[in-house]
């Protein structure tokens, strides 16, 4: 890892806190949510990472980091003034918030590759297409956003999956998880039931498209503390790519440089039980080194 790798967990941390405060109604200042040299990451970029303005991405992620703040401060104005649709509909998969994020860290990748000179051969791209065509089974288990709470945990708990994909009037809403779930009643006290699945949607899963590589992938899921991603392209669900489908990914391909991080691989370990999506725990093979 470089300078600009530890640069996206700065972004990822600051984008986060942001999805925090908005989900727990904190006021934000605006004038600092959209000043793009007052976070971690600006601090760096205008400081020390001045120094690296010469590779060919720097001043492209510059200015996504510029317009990311200014989609963030967005975020915060609706957040403000308790407009909380309006401010998750920013920080949705479509939304500026998103969006911008995912191409400042694509930039923020280009420029880790940049700043590594080698001289072996170009290493091999492996995209998460290629990911989710070795995946053994690539059923995606969804429901509709009217289903209730109960309705949806018994479909879980009968197909023995962590993770269902909601659909409002045909278009992909979220997702309905464990994890989400027990949050969502932790913060708001105990949801009935009989409530519909739209109301406990789990926003903190990262979204990717099929043309993403597996590296943006772990530097995602690693950096959000996530076992799971979902793989869209407009407004339908590919699929769902686990941490564990990675790792058999890196076991499995010999020509792939990327070593396997020991806190990564006991991170996916420790997850690796019936809450991975789109499978039976009896296909999720142990893992050894």
């Amino acid at each position: 890892m470089n300078i600009f790798d530890n640069a996206i967990d700065l972004h990822t941390r600051w984008k986060l806190k942001i999805r925090k405060n908005i989900k727990e109604g904190v006021v934000m200042d605006i004038a600092e949510v959209s000043n793009c040299h007052a976070c971690e990451l600006g601090t760096w970029i205008y400081d020390a990472g001045l120094k690296y303005n010469g590779l060919p991405s720097f001043e492209m992620m510059c200015s996504t980091h510029e317009r990311f703040h200014r989609a963030a401060a967005e975020v915060a104005q609706y957040g403000n003034a308790r407009e909380k649709t309006r401010a998750m509909a920013l920080l949705g998969p479509d939304g500026a918030f998103e969006q911008n994020s995912l191409a400042l860290i694509e930039l923020l990748m280009l420029c880790s590759k940049e700043l590594v000179v080698s001289e072996e051969e170009p290493c091999p791209i492996v995209k998460v297409s290629d990911i989710l065509k070795e995946k053994d089974d690539r059923h995606i288990y969804s429901i509709d956003a009217g289903t209730s709470i109960l309705d949806a945990l018994k479909m879980m708990v009968d197909d023995n999956i962590g993770l269902v994909v909601v659909y409002k009037s045909g278009q992909f809403l979220g997702v309905f998880t464990e994890r989400g779930f027990v949050q969502h009643a932790s913060a708001q006290g105990m949801t009935s039931l009989d409530d519909p699945v739209e109301n406990t949607i789990d926003h903190t899963l990262i979204y990717v498209n099929k043309e993403s590589s597996l590296d943006q992938c772990m530097e995602l899921m690693c950096a959000t503390h996530t076992r799971h991603a979902v793989v869209l392209d407009a407004h339908k669900v590919e699929g769902i790519i686990s941490i564990t489908d990675i790792i058999n990914e890196l076991k499995t391909n010999k020509d792939y440089p990327y070593k396997i991080d020991q806190n990564v691989h006991a991170r996916a370990s420790s997850g690796a039980h019936k809450s991975t999506p789109g499978y039976k725990t009896s296909d999720i093979a142990p893992m050894h080194h």
